[in-house]
C-alpha cells in the first residue's frame, strides 16, 4: 500500500525546479520491480521474485488491511515478472 501511495504522490505531485526536466521513463518491468521492491538493473531469479511477492503481500492483503486492488496489482507484477523468468530458464 505505500508503494502505491509514493507513486501515487510522485505523479501528481509538482515537481518545482524540474519544469523543463524530462519526465523518467519507466518499462513495465521497471515498474513491476518497483512495486515488489526488487532492484532494476540485475537479472532476478525466480526464488527472489517469489520472496519479494511474499514480503510486500503480507502488507497488501485484504485480510491484513490492505486493499484488493494493491493486492491484485502486486500478483500481476509478480507473474509478469515470472513469465520471462520462466522463458529465459528453459
Amino acid at each position: 500500500m505505500a508503494i502505491v501511495r509514493d507513486l501515487l504522490h510522485a505523479l501528481v505531485t509538482p515537481k518545482f525546479g524540474r519544469r523543463s526536466a524530462e519526465p523518467e521513463i519507466r518499462t513495465p518491468e521497471d515498474r513491476c520491480r518497483q512495486m515488489l521492491g526488487l532492484p532494476l538493473g540485475r537479472q532476478l531469479a525466480a526464488s527472489e521474485i517469489h520472496q519479494a511477492f511474499r514480503r510486500t503481500a503480507k502488507r497488501a492483503h485484504p485480510d491484513g488491511g490492505g486493499s484488493e486492488h494493491a493486492f491484485l496489482a502486486l500478483a500481476a507484477a509478480r507473474d509478469a515478472l515470472m513469465r520471462p523468468a520462466s522463458k529465459k530458464g528453459g
